[in-house]
């Protein structure tokens, strides 16, 4: 059960795939960066047996309403929230984690509309943090073999893989979203680690409706509709 906003943000399918997308061993210490209702990390607790996980969110009302879902899907003893500037975090706190799962904003400012609700220009648009800075951000934040989880926007693929290539990140794994079969893909899910020399897999790729407009046999699995 997850509690939001009625007029502001509210999550998508997009957490929903990200947080099965993630193939971490159980017990490793994972932090989700932006993590608004904190659907992501009360997902992987609840639904995937994880046991180390950290949510951290720079909007003040909705880091309370994360903490209030996490105390909801009695997964406090799971999960931990901190009101913070991910950007700037982990510079101060010195902590270290084995992942980062993140579902960032795909839009830069002066792109399309800023959406006058501030939670859902915050979501959309990178108001607080650029791409450039989430990736140092999540250098900073992993050990020496840490991995990153992020879902995004094809038009930015060429970008995320400059930054990670320049923070000594190496993909391992990446999957297209598509509406439907025969349609573009409007996201991907990609796995990058530090320094590693695994090859890339390309999964196969997620569609999310059938050609009737309902949900496809995976999405009802992830989604518990079927």
């Amino acid at each position: 059960m997850i509690k939001q906003s009625e007029n502001g943000y509210r999550f998508s399918v997009d957490a929903v795939l990200l947080a099965n997308f993630v193939d971490e061993p159980h017990d490793n210490r994972i932090v989700d960066f932006g993590t608004g209702s904190g659907i992501i990390p009360i997902i992987m607790a609840a639904e995937r047996g994880y046991t180390d996980l950290t949510g951290i969110e720079i909007q003040e009302s909705l880091a309370e309403v994360a903490r209030e879902n996490v105390e909801l899907n009695e997964t406090g003893n799971r999960i931990k929230i901190i009101h913070d500037d991910f950007c700037k975090y982990f510079k101060k706190s010195g902590k270290k984690f084995d992942a980062v799962i993140t579902n960032p904003p795909y839009m830069k400012p002066g792109s399309g509309k800023i959406n006058p609700d501030s939670e859902k220009a915050i979501a959309r648009h990178e108001i607080k943090c650029s791409l450039e800075l989430l990736i140092t951000a999540a250098r900073e934040a992993t050990v020496k073999k840490g991995a990153l989880y992020i879902i995004y926007h094809p038009h930015r693929l060429d970008e995320l893989i400059a930054l990670l290539v320049g923070e000594e990140y190496h993909i391992e794994r990446l999957q297209m979203i598509h509406s439907r079969k025969g349609e573009s893909a409007s996201l991907f899910m990609l796995k990058a680690v530090k320094k590693s020399t695994h090859e890339l897999e390309i999964a196969d790729p997620v569609y999310i409706y059938d050609q009737n407009g309902s949900y496809t046999p995976h999405l009802k699995k992830i989604l518990h509709e079927d």
